[in-house]
């Protein structure tokens, strides 16, 4: 199998896999899908889920070799399935920045509607279907989390129990308000 990172695509090393440090942005990450995928639109509609879903499960690590494309027997190449997904906002002392800017916003906090717009103009899509796009994951994600919390809990020990609710308060929470300040004009 043929796969590629995008800070590969780029030409980039590895160590410039967040934009802030000279790696790709979402607008050259669309454009990587634009070019090297052989079903872009639904690749491009998968690669706005998954900023939006890091962004609202509080993946700040979320970063350009995070994403990759691969050959796909039959089907050319693809976006590949996501990986590396995860809570990183949970634990102190990791960066509260996010890994890309957002409609201008590196702070997840901050990202509300005038961030999605701004996200719509970076990757040549229209707001609505963002602010949609969004708004439909977001209402997803509270069950989810229950669904994945009670699966997993035969499993864990007390103490992982016991983070393992913490991480799905945490990450419910951050999903309701990154929701409503979407919502706000």
């Amino acid at each position: 199998m043929i796969q590629y990172d995008f800070c590969q695509i780029a030409g980039l090393a590895s160590e410039k896999k967040y934009e802030k440090e000279g790696g790709p942005g979402v607008a050259q990450c669309a454009q990587i899908i634009r070019q090297h995928s052989a079903r872009a639109a639904p690749d491009l509609q998968a690669f706005v889920q998954w900023l939006f879903f890091n962004l609202f499960v509080g993946n700040n690590d979320s970063h350009a070799k995070n994403l990759s494309v691969y050959q796909r027997p039959g089907e050319g190449m693809r976006l590949t399935p996501f990986y590396d997904l995860m809570c990183t906002r949970i634990y102190p002392g990791l960066s509260r920045e996010f890994a890309f800017n957002i409609g201008g916003e590196v702070l997840p906090g901050n990202v509300g509607r005038a961030q999605v717009d701004g996200l719509a103009a970076q990757l040549g899509m229209g707001a609505p279907y963002l602010r949609s796009t969004a708004l439909s994951l977001a209402a997803r994600i509270p069950d989810a989390i229950d669904t994945a919390t009670q699966e997993i809990a035969p499993s864990l020990t007390k103490s992982g129990l016991v983070f393992a609710e913490k991480l799905a308060l945490q990450v419910k929470s951050i999903t309701q308000r990154a929701a409503a300040r979407i919502t706000v004009p």
